[in-house]
């Protein structure tokens, strides 16, 4: 899928132009971003948040450009400086990035979704292992809300697919930090989100047993 095929995703949508544009705009800054960085399976990383819109729209039938933009450039900050430096300690991070999503997609809640999304990294201060650096995200998460949550679904939807390829090991961490961690936030706080919600959950949860079958 190039770029032309991707934004024809939004054909007919009732999309206004100015948010058809920030797609764009973000669908450029997550590709220049990532550009270089490779999945497990040797694929060009930025058909990962690509998919998550497909995920978005051809599967949950939902055209919220915020969350469109949002998912395109969940892992923006993670992979790239572009909207400030991690190792500097999330409080930092978060205040430029704040400012930086804002100036350039116009949307306080494009910005908050991002930060939410984006995982700290260990400064020795405030989070110390990695153990603390899920359980700082997670409460991230929880701070974002429902729609939050639904981005992460969607984002570990993508991610237990694509585990099929990953190493055994790894496939089995993804498991169960699904199973420990991340479905019961989906479970507790996706209900009434949107009609997409029951089948997001039930294709993680259906994909789960299929790679459960594989230990």
């Amino acid at each position: 899928m190039n770029k032309i095929e991707f934004m024809g995703l939004f054909d007919g949508k009732g999309i206004t132009p100015p948010d058809l544009e920030r797609i764009d705009f973000a669908y450029d800054v997550a590709k220049v971003a990532h550009r270089g960085q490779k999945r497990d399976s040797g694929e060009s990383y930025f058909m990962h948040p690509r998919r998550l819109v497909k995920i978005l729209t051809n599967e949950c039938q939902i055209y919220d450009s915020d969350l469109v933009v949002a998912l395109l450039l969940h892992d923006t900050g993670e992979d790239s400086r572009i909207w400030g430096d991690l190792r500097q300690g999330f409080e930092k991070w978060r205040a430029t990035a704040y400012r930086r999503i804002v100036l350039c997609s116009e949307k306080p809640r494009v910005a908050n979704l991002v930060i939410a999304l984006t995982k700290p990294k260990v400064d020795g201060v405030t989070i110390k292992t990695k153990i603390d650096v899920v359980a700082f995200n997670t409460e991230c998460l929880k701070a974002a809300g429902a729609d939050g949550l639904f981005c992460k679904a969607v984002d570990r939807l993508d991610n237990l697919r694509d585990s099929f390829r990953s190493d055994p090991a790894k496939r089995v961490h993804y498991v169960q930090e699904t199973k420990e961690i991340y479905m019961p936030l989906f479970e507790e706080f996706l209900v009434g989100h949107s009609a997409a919600a029951p089948y997001l959950l039930n294709q993680i949860r259906k994909i789960l047993e299929d790679l459960e079958k594989l230990q």
